[in-house]
C-alpha cells in the first residue's frame, strides 16, 4: 500500500492460482470534491423507474452467500477514501456492495456504488450444469434478481446502482457520462485474461486527481 498526497492506490491479490482474483484501487476524495454526481448513473439507466421496483424479497432466496464479502479492509479503504463513486466489477449477489453501502451510510458518506456484472454465470456454472443455466432467463444466471433481492432487504437501494453488463460496456458508458470512480474493487471472473481486461477498461475511469 502506497499513499502520498491526496492519491491513494491499493492493490489487493488472493491467491493468483485461479481460485479467486480480488483488485482494488482508489484515489482519495479530496474535500473540494461536492456530492453532486451522486446517482447519476442510477438516473441515466432507469430514467426515474427503479430496477428495484418490481422485486419482493419475501418470494426470492435470502442468499447473500459470497467470498471475502465482509472483509474489514472493504471497511477500511471506504473510511479512508470516502469515495463519492465506487465500481465494483463482479458482484454475484451482492454482498460486498452491501458490506461497502452499510460502511458508507455509518460514516455519513454519500456514495454511489455501481455494480458491474452481465450475471450470465461462470464458466463453472455452466460446465457444471448447462442444462439448467440454458433454461434461466436470457441474460441472467439467476444471480441478478437475488442480488437486487438482497439489496432491497437490507435497505440500501438508494445507495447501489445494479449495471447489468460487462465492464467494458459500464466502464464505456460511465466516459460517455464523464463519470469517474473513486473507489474501484476487480472480484469478476478469476480467469487470468479476464481479469488483465477488467483492469484495463477500469483504469478508463479512474478519477484522474
Amino acid at each position: 500500500m502506497k499513499q502520498g498526497g491526496e492519491s491513494l492506490l491499493v492493490f489487493i491479490c488472493k491467491s493468483l492460482i485461479s481460485i479467486r482474483l480480488s483488485i482494488l484501487f482508489a484515489k482519495r476524495v479530496p474535500e473540494r470534491y461536492g456530492r453532486v454526481m451522486i446517482n447519476r448513473l442510477f438516473a441515466t439507466l432507469f430514467k426515474g423507474k427503479s430496477p428495484y421496483e418490481t422485486i419482493d424479497p419475501d418470494t426470492v432466496p435470502d442468499d447473500c452467500k459470497g467470498w471475502g464479502s465482509e472483509d474489514p479492509f472493504l471497511e477500511e479503504i471506504i473510511r479512508t477514501v470516502r469515495p463519492t463513486t465506487v465500481l465494483e466489477i463482479g458482484s454475484w449477489k451482492g454482498g460486498s456492495a452491501i458490506h461497502m453501502a452499510r460502511c458508507a451510510r455509518q460514516e455519513g458518506i454519500a456514495t454511489e456504488i455501481i455494480c458491474a456484472d452481465p450475471h450470465v454465470g461462470s464458466p463453472g456454472l455452466w460446465l457444471a450444469n448447462p442444462e439448467a443455466m440454458y433454461k434461466t432467463p436470457a441474460g441472467e444466471c439467476g444471480t441478478y434478481t437475488i442480488m437486487l433481492a438482497n439489496i432491497k432487504r437490507a435497505g440500501l437501494t438508494d445507495l447501489i446502482t445494479p449495471f447489468r453488463a460487462t465492464s467494458s460496456v459500464v466502464t464505456s458508458v460511465m466516459r460517455q457520462q464523464g463519470l469517474c470512480a473513486d473507489l474501484i474493487y476487480i472480484d469478476g471472473s478469476h480467469d487470468v485474461i479476464d481479469v488483465e481486461a477488467d483492469l484495463r477498461h477500469a483504469l478508463k475511469v479512474v478519477h484522474p486527481d
